[in-house]
């Protein structure tokens, strides 16, 4: 027999079967795989399964990009805290920190003498995150070290409290008051100990 005659052979026959064969054999499929919800059975699961996994997450971390050129700095820090907020969206802040200075002084050959003066400016930014999940972190890496720009330096820590004070700019108005609040107080214990002394 060719493989045409085989075939008209097989569909003739399919067509002869009952329906009754068939829901017979699904019942005997819904009985093999148990696993499978159906409308004959459903599918168990105990109360305290967990579906996800727990995940460990980061309270906090800060994201501190420096570099020389303002305008870089400033064009890449807008890139990583839309970034955070949009790709990776986890919850996110971005702030300015204290430029600082450093003066370099060029000297004349075999000389004291100070031929020139630079006065460079190292800027600073940071971004920080709130609750990143560990599953995130090497996403973040990768991230910010594909779209880098060249002069700035990108590094990921956890926030301390040195930092935090460096953020904001004193107000020396205040501090003179808590001196002289200081002040009157010591002097207001000295006499006070004069006294019963």
């Amino acid at each position: 027999m060719s493989t045409m005659t085989l075939l008209r052979c097989y569909v003739r026959n399919i067509h002869r079967v009952s329906r009754r064969w068939m829901k017979y054999s699904y019942l005997q499929n819904a009985q093999r795989c148990l696993s499978t919800p159906s409308k004959w059975h459903g599918l168990w699961e105990p109360n305290d399964l967990k579906l996800e996994p727990d995940v460990p997450e980061y309270e906090t971390i800060n994201i501190q990009m420096k570099g020389y050129d303002y305008p870089i700095l400033e064009s890449y820090a807008k890139f990583v805290h839309n970034a955070m907020d949009k790709m990776i969206e986890v919850d996110n802040d971005a702030w300015p920190m204290p430029s600082k200075s450093t003066q370099v002084r060029l000297f004349h050959p075999r000389s004291t003498n100070v031929s020139e003066k630079y006065d460079i400016q190292e800027f600073e930014r940071i971004v920080s995150v709130d609750d990143v999940p560990s599953t995130k972190i090497p996403l973040i890496v990768h991230l910010l070290q594909k779209h880098v720009p060249g002069g700035v330096k990108v590094s990921l820590k956890e926030p301390n409290e040195e930092e935090d004070s460096q953020r904001y700019v004193p107000d020396y108005s205040i501090l003179e008051l808590k001196a002289q609040k200081d002040f009157l107080e010591s002097g207001k214990l000295s006499s006070a100990k004069k006294k019963k002394s």
